[in-house]
C-alpha cells in the first residue's frame, strides 16, 4: 500500500494515544527503566553461569548488553502496518523486539514452551499447521459442516499478564521438560527469564519515548507461546 508520511504518522500517533495500552514517559524514566534492565540481564548470565555453569547460555542472555556502560541498549521503534482490507483503513501495531535487552531471555523462554505446546493437540502452530490438519479431515457427504473462526481485537494487550504468567509457570514446573539443569533450576532460570521478558516495554515513535501498560509484550518472542 502506499500512503502519505502524514498519514503513517497521524494513524501511528491514534494508536498510542489509545492511554488504556500506552503512556508516554520522560528521558529520565526510559534512562531508569533501562539502567535497571541492563543490571537484570548481566544478573541473569552470572546467575547461569556461576549457578548452573551454562557459559553458553550466560553469553546469550548478556548478548543484547553494550559494552560499553555509555552506550544505550536499544528501543523497538514502534510503526503501523497498514490493514488495507479494512474500510475505513486501521493500522495494527507492530513493536519489533529483537535487538532489546530483554530479547534473549524472551527467546529462551520460547524455546521451553515450544515441546509443551507440541502436547496441546487444540494449539495451532500456524497456518501451515492448519492446513495439513484439514488435508486429513475425513467429513461425511451427507451432512454439512462449518469451518467457524473469530479474530480478537489487539490480543497480547488483552491478555490478564498476572494470571496467565502464573498458569505458565504452574504448566512448566508439572511437565517432564528438562533442558539439563535439573529440575529446580529449569523452573527457576524459566521464571526469572519470563518475568525479564514480561518486564515494562518501552517503545519509541516520532521522537517520543513510550510504555506498554498492559498484558503482553508485542514483538517479544515468548508472547506468542504464552497467548
Amino acid at each position: 500500500s502506499v500512503v502519505t508520511r502524514q498519514w503513517f504518522i497521524e494513524n501511528c500517533h491514534k494508536l498510542l494515544d489509545d492511554q488504556t495500552n500506552y503512556r508516554e514517559v520522560t528521558s529520565e524514566y526510559r534512562t531508569e527503566v533501562l539502567d535497571r534492565q541492563r543490571q537484570v540481564a548481566l544478573d541473569l548470565a552470572n546467575w547461569a553461569k556461576e549457578r548452573l555453569e551454562h557459559p553458553q547460555l550466560a553469553a546469550f542472555l548478556r548478548s543484547k548488553v553494550p559494552d560499553n556502560e555509555e552506550t544505550e541498549p536499544a528501543v523497538p521503534r514502534f510503526y503501523g502496518l497498514p490493514k488495507i482490507h479494512k474500510k475505513p483503513t486501521k493500522m495494527r501495531p507492530i513493536v519489533p523486539c529483537h535487538s532489546t535487552l530483554q530479547a534473549p531471555a524472551a527467546k529462551f523462554v520460547s524455546k521451553c514452551l515450544k515441546p509443551l505446546l507440541e502436547q496441546r493437540p487444540y494449539v495451532l502452530r500456524g497456518s501451515k499447521d492448519l492446513a495439513q490438519r484439514l488435508s486429513k479431515l475425513r467429513l461425511s457427504g451427507h451432512r454439512k459442516a462449518w469451518l467457524v473462526t473469530a479474530d480478537i481485537v489487539a490480543f497480547y494487550p488483552n491478555v490478564p499478564l498476572e494470571k496467565c504468567t502464573n498458569i505458565v509457570k504452574e504448566w512448566f514446573a508439572t511437565s517432564a521438560y528438562d533442558f539439563g539443569l535439573g529440575k529446580f533450576s529449569n523452573l527457576s532460570m524459566f521464571s526469572r527469564c519470563m518475568d525479564f521478558a514480561n518486564d515494562t516495554l518501552l517503545l519509541e515513535f516520532d521522537g517520543r519515548t513510550f510504555e506498554q501498560r498492559k498484558g503482553l509484550a508485542m514483538g517479544m518472542a515468548h508472547s506468542p507461546d504464552m497467548a
